[in-house]
């Protein structure tokens, strides 16, 4: 491949990186967990989540979800999914 084809692409993951950086910044500890996706860390989501009743569930959904897709693992969006689906059914 040329330069003048990668340097656009090499470019455009610049970005990418610079974006989900920005958005990463600005995320909740949970939704930051999320993305790491490691046991330890779904461990850390299923308490933060029994310990706060409170939490907007729906903001966390959105940007689990998005995150989810632009890093194409659609696993991360499921796995917080199940969490919540099990929560429900233990209230």
């Amino acid at each position: 491949m040329s330069n003048d084809v990668l340097s656009p692409l090499i470019q455009a993951l610049f970005d990418l990186i610079k974006w989900l950086k920005e958005k990463m910044f600005g995320a909740s500890s949970l939704e930051k967990e999320a993305v790491a996706h490691r046991p330890v860390d779904m461990a850390d989501i299923q308490s933060l989540i029994e310990a706060h009743e409170d939490i907007d569930l729906n903001r966390i959904r959105h940007w689990v979800r998005e995150f989810s897709y632009v890093l194409e693992m659609p696993e991360i969006y499921n796995d917080l999914e199940k969490i919540l689906t099990q929560r429900k059914m233990n209230l």
